[in-house]
């Protein structure tokens, strides 16, 4: 999909394709298919800029993901709200961070580097 094509997607529709994508990425990347990962991570990145570009309210609809089943979901979810909801988001990325697997490792770093101030957002 081209970054203008996001335009004209709602918010429900870019929530579902950030959801997806998000999902996917994880696997990809635990399977070690770094070419698929990449792809999926463009999807969010666009995602998140089209919802970050149409405000605050728009934004917040992704701490609906934040309770989903897929640790993939939440992680990705978290790390983005911390920009807009950042209590919210530490507390599920530092539940996340207690798992020993890729999504505990990935909760880590992303607080450690919010913590230090040099976390970027897209």
């Amino acid at each position: 999909m081209k970054e203008l094509e996001y335009q004209t997607l709602s918010d429900a529709e870019l929530l579902t394709a950030y959801k997806t994508a998000a999902s996917f990425h994880m696997k990809a990347v635990k399977s070690g298919d770094f070419e698929a990962g990449n792809r999926q991570y463009k999807i969010i990145e666009n995602c998140y800029r089209e919802l970050r570009s149409r405000g605050e309210e728009s934004q917040k609809k992704l701490l609906g993901l934040l309770d989903s089943s897929d640790d993939g979901v939440r992680v990705w979810s978290a790390s983005h709200a911390l920009e807009f909801s950042p209590d919210i988001a530490q507390d599920v990325l530092q539940e996340l961070e207690l798992k020993n697997d890729l999504i505990g490792l990935t909760a880590h770093y992303t607080l450690k580097e919010w913590q230090k101030g040099s976390l970027k957002f897209p």
